[in-house]
């Protein structure tokens, strides 16, 4: 029985909380829609058939899929996820992806389709509507807090790789930030929401 959603924005721990997900139920589907930046691991689909191709004995569904592709299932089954701070997203993403690219990383940031990811991706499900939306940020903190919202028994934190990206110069940050002006208010909506505004949180434009 279906009894989680997992929407797994690029570079937001997702793998490391796809362990976590496996440590706590018997069966976690991974599953990615066409249009969801070329996921690498994973069944995909079209997003119009998302629904079609869970398993019935499924437990949990976690992968790059759009909020609206699970819209029918809002009132009846949780659905979480995690966001970024959004500049370092980008970056993250890009280096993830840069050797099997020639573009530099203005050039990826700057094209349509990797601009403002999470607000694309989260589009259909107001900040409210979710079950629980983890920070990255505080992702040892928030793996607690929803290990005891969800009642798990193994909360293990994997460790995150913590990389930084102060080699980057301030304008090309300043271009990917204006570049995602809908992910920046996301992510300062849902530090509000989380109670965690106030350090992390971006000045608007």
């Amino acid at each position: 029985m279906l009894g989680l959603i997992s929407i797994h924005i690029n570079k937001t721990a997702g793998t490391s909380f796809e362990k976590i997900l496996r440590a706590n139920y018997k069966s976690v589907f991974r599953i990615n829609t066409n249009d969801t930046n070329k996921p690498r691991r994973g069944r995909s689909c079209d997003g119009n058939n998302l629904l079609k191709e869970i398993p019935s004995q499924a437990n949990v569904i976690h992968g790059h899929f759009k909020a609206i592709e699970i819209l029918p299932l809002l009132d009846t089954v949780p659905i979480i996820t995690w966001v970024r701070n959004p500049i370092d997203r980008v970056i993250s993403n890009y280096f993830y992806i840069s050797n099997n690219s020639k573009q530099t990383l203005l050039d990826y940031a700057t094209q349509e389709q990797n601009k403002n990811r999470m607000s694309k991706m989260l589009s259909g499900i107001l900040i409210n509507q979710f079950s629980f939306i983890g920070v990255k940020e505080y992702f040892e903190k928030d793996i607690i807090k929803l290990g005891k919202k969800l009642n798990w028994m193994n909360c293990l934190v994997y460790k995150l790789n913590k990389t930084s990206y102060d080699t980057i110069d301030q304008y090309t940050r300043d271009t990917i930030e204006k570049a995602n002006e809908l992910d920046v208010e996301l992510y300062n909506e849902v530090l509000k929401w989380r109670g965690y505004a106030g350090a992390n949180e971006f000045v608007p434009f």
